[in-house]
């Protein structure tokens, strides 16, 4: 829970949009039948169906929410990583 509004609160900016689409973006590239998105109502992340019905993530078996975990961080490692310089030398 803390997490989740901690990123919330660092990508209510214009970023906010990319971070969603790059999302949406990695779910679609793993293949997973599902959408996920992040609830503006309850701050949690939440899921879809094809159908189009929601869902929580703890409806999700142990392999989707860890595929789901993967895409987030590459989403936010795209969103962000202009910012980051791993390789700074000391």
């Amino acid at each position: 829970q803390v997490k989740c509004r901690l990123l919330l609160h660092t990508f209510r900016k214009p970023t906010n949009g990319a971070l969603f689409r790059q999302l949406e973006h990695f779910m679609q590239f793993t293949g997973m039948p599902f959408s996920l998105y992040l609830k503006d109502d309850t701050h949690t992340f939440a899921f879809s169906n094809p159908d189009g019905f929601e869902h929580p993530t703890a409806h999700l078996s142990g392999a989707q929410k860890n595929m789901s975990a993967v895409a987030l961080q590459m989403a936010l490692f795209n969103v962000i990583h202009p910012n980051i310089n791993l390789f700074r030398a000391f």
